[in-house]
Parts: structure tokens; C-alpha cells; sequence
């Protein structure tokens, strides 16, 4: 008995100083470094990779800490989060949104992830809109299309 007890101590001492990682987070740190490992690569092998980007989608309740974790994650990791949010955009305004080339300017700073809120309000116009961006890495910009090797992944986030 007295050996289990000095082996839990043990363990316990070994365990001061982590931080808890949340599964979001920890699926946040995966599509991080898939990511980074095919960014490094699309520069070179754009059309073998194309449509192969990880893309995570979390799902949960207003108020459960998604977009804070989330953000708080990029922080830690030196992420610039693109963040568009569907809730206070309509297609036209979405549009618009995209039109711009600070957007594209944006878009491709390296270590930059999509961050799209309330994916749930999405519209078929809207998935239209973004499928190239998401799927691709893919943005048009006055009728040219440029792949954005910076842009590592989306998060399209969805309220229930």
C-alpha cells in the first residue's frame, strides 16, 4: 500500500505545471500542424493539394467557451484569426466583404486561420461564396484567382 501511495505522489508531482488542453484545443493543435505541413508544401504541389485542407467544424450551445477557446488558442500559437461572422452578414454584405484586397492581403499572412461563426446561418449563396476560399485556399480578386499559401485552415464554428 505504502508503494501505491509514494507511485500516486509521484505521478501528481509530475503533472504540476501542466496546463489542461481542452479537446477543442487539441483539435485546434492537430489541424494546426496538418496544416502547416501541407502549407509548407502547397507552395511547390498547389494542384496535388488543392480541396485536401483540414477544415474543423465545433459545435456547441451560445456561452460554452468555443470562440474563447479558440481565440485564446491562436493567441497562444501566433495565429492571425480571419474572422468572418455570419450572423451580422447578409449574401450582398458577405460579398462585398470578400471583394476587397485587404481581404486577400489578410488572407495570405502566414499562420493565418479562417475563422467563420455561426457556419449554421450559411446560405447557399454563402457556401458558394466561400467553398473556394475554404476548400481550396483559393481567393478571386478582380477576376483573377490567387492561392493564399498562408491561409492554414478554417474553422467554421456552429451554434446549436
Amino acid at each position: 500500500m505504502r508503494q501505491d501511495n509514494e507511485n500516486k505522489n509521484e505521478n501528481e508531482n509530475e503533472n504540476e505545471g501542466e496546463e489542461y488542453i481542452s479537446p477543442l484545443e487539441e483539435a485546434l493543435d492537430s489541424c494546426l500542424k496538418q496544416a502547416i505541413e501541407i502549407s509548407e508544401a502547397a507552395k511547390e504541389l498547389h494542384a496535388r493539394v488543392a480541396g485536401r485542407f483540414p477544415n474543423l467544424q465545433p459545435a456547441g450551445p451560445t456561452g460554452c467557451g468555443k470562440t474563447a477557446i479558440i481565440k485564446s488558442w491562436a493567441k497562444k500559437n501566433n495565429i492571425h484569426l480571419y474572422n468572418i461572422n455570419l450572423s451580422c452578414l447578409s449574401d450582398d454584405e458577405l460579398k462585398v466583404f470578400l471583394s476587397g484586397e485587404k481581404v486577400c492581403d489578410f488572407l495570405n499572412m502566414q499562420r493565418t486561420v479562417l475563422f467563420i461563426e455561426h457556419y449554421e446561418m450559411k446560405t447557399e449563396t454563402t457556401e458558394k461564396l466561400l467553398a473556394e476560399l475554404i476548400d481550396r485556399h483559393v481567393y478571386t480578386f478582380n477576376g483573377k484567382d490567387e492561392f493564399l499559401p498562408g491561409l492554414l485552415f478554417t474553422i467554421a464554428e456552429v451554434t446549436t
